[in-house]
């Protein structure tokens, strides 16, 4: 073989390793307990959006309609959907470092924005016209919460840069 083909034969193989290193460097691993810990917090958000948010309109009517409710509380439902279900299901499926960290600041954000929604509609002067919050709302609320306390171990778990390559 001579030192050319050597030489290349290297450079590729020294290329697939790095490759395979990123990968493995961008996954998290989870225990049992933990991973079905984490499905639980989204089975439970998901029945936050069955549940009625609103009066009697459920969370997922209430996200799509502005008539039942307030933007305070339609931006909670998006994070909900968005941070709470489906990235913290992708999280979990693909064990993606990127994805728990979008999910666990997602769904962070999200609790914020839930506090303040329940918060902004028990301030309000009670009238007719101000519909009671249901049982769905504070179910999504603290699946959020539950959520962004079980991310929190997974992203503060992650090695820094220079542990990750021995320095």
């Amino acid at each position: 073989m001579s030192d050319d083909a050597t030489t290349t034969m290297l450079a590729r193989e020294h290329r697939e390793f790095a490759r395979m290193q990123r990968r493995v460097l961008g996954e998290f691993t989870l225990t049992r307990r933990h991973r079905l810990m984490l499905a639980a917090a989204v089975a439970v958000a998901v029945l936050g959006f069955v549940l009625p948010v609103v009066h009697t309109v459920a969370g997922w009517q209430a996200l799509v309609s502005s008539d039942h409710v307030s933007a305070l509380a339609r931006v909670f439902l998006g994070f909900g959907a968005v941070c709470g279900i489906a990235l913290s299901t992708a999280a979990l499926v693909s064990r993606r470092w990127r994805l728990a960290w979008f999910s666990g600041a997602g769904c962070a954000l999200g609790s914020v924005f839930g506090m303040l929604a329940y918060w902004s509609h028990h301030s309000a002067p009670q009238s007719s016209a101000v519909p009671d919050v249901s049982a769905g709302m504070l179910v999504e609320w603290l699946a959020l919460i539950a959520l962004t306390l079980f991310w929190m171990p997974v992203l503060l778990r992650r090695p820094s840069l220079l542990e990750r390559h021995g320095l």
